[in-house]
């Protein structure tokens, strides 16, 4: 990439972290983030983040407004909707922060089940 000077985030917005949406330096945690909006849609046939603009989209993801797993599958486990609370905070300081750390809660998650 030459010629490109400072960083550039590429990404699909209803997949990108807060971070990313406010244009932060790229780090792996991002990818953790998006595998998370992954599972979410897996799991519920929806993304956690709608919006009509990619405005208001930016927004919601930036501001933590996600619609709890809980609406999708109201028989959901406390422990799967509590996985969800920490994967898709805006605080990142909640968030897994390595790839270890999201397969402990992941295997924590299918252990309480």
């Amino acid at each position: 990439m030459s010629g490109v000077t400072g960083h550039v985030v590429v990404g699909t917005p209803a997949y990108l972290s807060p971070e990313a949406h406010n244009r932060e330096r790229a780090n792996p945690t991002f990818d953790l983030w998006s595998l998370s909006v992954t599972f979410y849609e897996v799991l519920t046939g929806r993304r956690p983040f709608e919006a009509a603009s990619q405005d208001e989209l930016s927004a919601a993801i930036r501001a933590g407004r996600w619609t709890p797993v809980e609406k999708h599958l109201p028989s959901c486990p406390a422990s799967l909707a509590s996985f969800f609370s920490s994967a898709l905070a805006s605080d990142s300081g909640l968030r897994p922060k390595s790839t270890q750390q999201l397969a402990r809660r992941l295997s924590a998650l299918a252990a309480s089940s």
